[in-house]
Formats: structure tokens, sequence, C-alpha cells
């Protein structure tokens, strides 16, 4: 048994590990090609590249998520049936099919019927086909790299998404800087996803014994089966409809009542606010599959452990991160995205408290889904929705992308609290060890010391290489002497003991 908890503990790390790698490439991938962009576009064309990724959000939330969720959950329960990965996989080709055709469909009847047009406005037919692509091109990218993840192909899987990234951005900034303006960007998009499906079906037939494409073991003569994953994936399509709200519904709101610059400024807040959830993001994905089979073996107390060392490990990074970025907000801004992106620092600090909010939700989201209990999570997620929705729709009007920044920080604030609650009703509690009390005290600390030193340098450059570092610096120190970071999860780290032991000592521990 220990030999058991003692191997899922390694592939955890391993496939978080892969995971976390993979999103440091993406967010660097992201960090070059975003100012970029900004430059190149415009505050107005950037706004309408904003309002074209929420619609196709939206879009593939219906087409993708319930395949990627289901066939890493399924495939990583290893259920003892013959040919069980391939029949996995082959009810989602199928499940995902369908449900493609038809999202492609409404997006034609919604063009058709001029809905797209009053979005999107003379290029709505463009933009129509090139959403319809990517929709397509990442429903088979996600339904192939879900199924190397499911299978324990993380070191396989994540550098497909750095490929993907890496050919949207090399074609994306080449179109643009040519001067296609938004359509560049979006033929970047379906490119990279069309890259990653191809490579990551090769890697499919070559690294395994998976039967594709095959109908015969669509397994529809198992009812009981059939019907589980039908419903959790009807079921997954339902809370990431829902999450999709969260994440697109202030951009669509601000483009209807405010449009202009401020959609292009609210949009460059929500990307450097988003930077933030690469840790929780990568645990997320890792937790999916491996809390499936911890579910599956009733390690229920293994579960509350590792959720609540998550939570307060989430706790304590994200948090040193929204401090970091609260105090340089006003140097990072302009340097980034460049002087006319300066309105967009308001909203990024009024967003930072709910994505931290997010982020401590995020892995305990992640074990929900493992454990299939979608019902909870979609009454917890809709209570979120809800009243994202309604604030935005009251305090946009009136303040703009403030009161979406407002309205959206709420909301993702309000995630943790329902979540939260569903979690001690499905059986596991994640805050159980969260130490908040220490971690509260660690940042008022810190805060203060970084303010105060920031406020001293004279030079934004210089200020934005010393506050991380500084901050970094004093975080792992009081982390570590308080025992909020535990040694035997510095030994963990892929270093050998005789490193981590000269880092503890530097540190004087």
């Amino acid at each position: 048994m220990k030999a058991s908890m003692s191997s899922s503990r390694i592939n955890l790390i391993r496939g978080f590990l892969s995971i976390l790698s993979s999103s440091v490439l993406l967010i660097i991938i992201s960090l070059i090609t975003t100012p970029i962009l900004t430059r190149v576009l415009g505050t107005a064309s950037y706004g309408d590249y904003a309002t074209v990724l929420a619609v196709f959000g939206i879009s593939k939330v219906v087409s993708e998520s319930g395949t990627f969720n289901g066939v890493r959950k399924y495939i990583a329960e290893s259920r003892d049936q013959s040919e069980w990965d391939s029949k996995v996989i082959n009810f989602y080709t199928l499940f995902s099919v369908v449900l493609g055709s038809v999202v492609v469909l409404l997006l034609y009847l919604s063009y058709f019927t001029g809905a797209l047009e009053a979005i999107f406005g003379d290029l709505s037919q463009s933009y129509t086909i090139l959403i319809s692509l990517m929709i397509v091109s990442s429903l088979f990218f996600g339904l192939f790299r879900g199924a190397l993840m499911g299978l324990g192909y993380e070191h396989y899987s994540e550098p497909l998404d750095v490929i993907n990234n890496l050919a949207f951005s090399t074609i994306a900034v080449t179109l643009a800087v040519l001067g296609t303006g938004v359509i560049g960007p979006l033929i970047g998009k379906v490119t990279g996803f069309l890259l990653g499906a191809i490579l990551a079906y090769i890697l499919l037939v070559r690294k395994t014994d998976l039967k594709l494409f095959s109908l015969n073991l669509v397994d529809v003569s198992s009812n009981r089966l059939f019907d589980e994953k039908t419903k959790f994936g009807i079921y997954s399509i339902i809370l990431s409809l829902l999450i999709s709200s969260l994440y697109n519904v202030d951009i669509l709101l601000v483009q209807l009542f405010v449009g202009g610059s401020q959609v292009g400024y609210y949009k460059a807040s929500l990307v450097i606010a988003e930077f933030l959830w690469f840790v929780p993001l990568a645990v997320q994905y890792s937790l999916v599959h491996s809390s499936s089979e911890m579910w599956a073996n009733n390690q229920h107390e293994k579960i509350t452990d590792i959720s609540s060392k998550v939570s307060r490990y989430t706790l304590l990074l994200v948090l040193l991160m929204c401090i970091g970025l609260s105090i340089l907000a006003d140097e990072f801004i302009p340097l980034y995205f460049g002087q006319q992106y300066t309105p967009a620092v308001v909203p990024l600090l009024l967003l930072l408290p709910g994505v931290l909010g997010l982020s401590i939700a995020r892995p305990i989201f992640a074990i929900g889904q493992g454990k299939g209990a979608l019902r909870s999570l979609i009454l917890a997620t809709a209570a979120a929705a809800v009243i994202n929705f309604l604030l935005n729709l009251i305090l946009i009007p009136q303040y703009g992308m403030n009161g979406a920044a407002i309205a959206t920080s709420i909301g993702y604030g309000s995630m943790l609290i329902f979540h939260y609650w569903c979690a001690i009703s499905i059986g596991f509690d994640p805050l159980s060890n969260l130490m908040s009390k220490k971690i509260v005290l660690i940042a008022a600390i810190t805060y203060p010391i970084l303010f105060v030193v920031e406020s001293t340098i004279r030079s934004d450059l210089t200020s934005l290489v010393v506050i991380p570092i500084l901050g970094l610096l004093i975080y792992i120190i009081l982390a570590l002497r308080w025992k909020v970071i535990e040694q035997d999860d510095v030994y963990r780290l892929p270093l050998t003991n005789n490193r981590i032991e000269k880092i503890l000592s530097i540190l004087r521990l």
C-alpha cells in the first residue's frame, strides 16, 4: 500500500513538473508575443481580437471541454476491461465530432441571422470562418492531447502545447506586421492547433497500441458505461460553459456597452492578471486524472492531505505575485504594453483579489472533477457565474472597464467560497492545513519592505529586477523558518540533497 501511495505521489509530482515547465515556457512565449501584438494592432484592434477570442472561447467550451476532461479522467481509471483505453478515446472522438458539428452549425446560424455582424461588423464573415476552423482544429488537439495526459505521457502532451503556441506566435506576429490586422493572429491560432493535433496523433500511434477511429469500440453495448461517459461529458460542458462565462462575459459586455479602446485596455489587464495562474493551472491539469485514480482507490485521507498542501502553496505563491504586481503595476504596464495602455493599471489592481481567490479554487475544482461530482461543481460554479454576470451587467454601464474589473474580481473570489463548500460536501477539506495566519503575516511583513524599497529606486527597469528578487528571498526565508514550506517537500524538488542542504544553510535554517 505504501509503495502504491509513494508511486502515485511520484507520478503526480512528475506530471505536475512536466505541466509546470511547459506552463513557464508558454508564459515566456506569451510575454514576448503579447506586447508586439498590442503595439502592432493598436488598442481598438486588440480589443476586436479579444472579442473574437471571447466568442471562440465560449464555442470551444461546448465542443471540447467534455472531451478533454473526460478522456483524461476515464483513461486514467484503467478499468478492468479489454481495450478500455481504446473504447474511451473512440467514444470521445464520436462525442466531440457530434458536438463540434453542432457548435459550428450554431455559429453559422448566428452569422446568417446577423447576430455576429452586430458584434464584429464588416469582418463578421471572415471571423466566422476562422472561428469555425479554430473550433475543429482545437477539438482534435484537445482530444489527442487529453489522451496522452490520461495515459501518463505529460512529458509528450505538454511540449505539444508549447509547439502549438510557438507556431501561433510566429505566424501571428509575422502576419500582423505585414498588415493583416486581426485576421493574421487568428490564422496563427488555426495553424497552431492543427499542427498540435497532427503531432499528438502521431505520438499516440507510435507510443501506444490504441485503436483509433474504430466505431466498433465506442462501446454503446455497455449502457451503463455509455450513459456514464455521456453524462460526464454533458455535465462537463455545462460546467465549462459556466467557467467560460466568468472569463468572457466581461469582455463581451465591455464591448457591448463601452467598446473602443476600453476593450483593449481591459484585455491587457486580464492578460497580466492571468499570468498569475500558471502554477494553479499546472496543478489543476495534473490533479484531474491523478485524483481520479485516488478516488477510485478510496484514498480520501490522501486527497485531503494533498489538496490542503496544494491550497497552502498556491496561496503562498500567488499572494507573493499579487504583492509584487500591485507594487510594480505603474512601471510594468506602460513598459510592457506601451504608454497608451497606462489606463489598464487600475482594472489590473482591481482584479488581483479575485485572481488570488480563483487561484486557490482551481486545484479544489480539479479534485472534484476527478471524482466526477459534477452536479455539485455545477451548482457552485453557477452561483459564482450568476454573481459575476449580474454585477458586470450593473457596473459596466456606469463605471466602464473598472466596473467590469470590480464585478469580475468579486465573481472570481466567490469561486473559492462556493467550491470550498462543494469540497466539504464531496468529502475532502482543502483548507484543513492552510496556515493562513502565518501566510498573512508573511505578506504583511513583505509588502511594506518592498513598497519602501521600490519608492527609493528611480529607474523603472531596476525596480522590475530588484523587487521580485528581494520579495522572493524575504518570502522564502520567512516561509521556511515558520514551516509554511515543509522541508520534506523541499527535498522532493528535482535537486540533489547536497544542493538543497547548501541552499537551506545559506538561509540559516
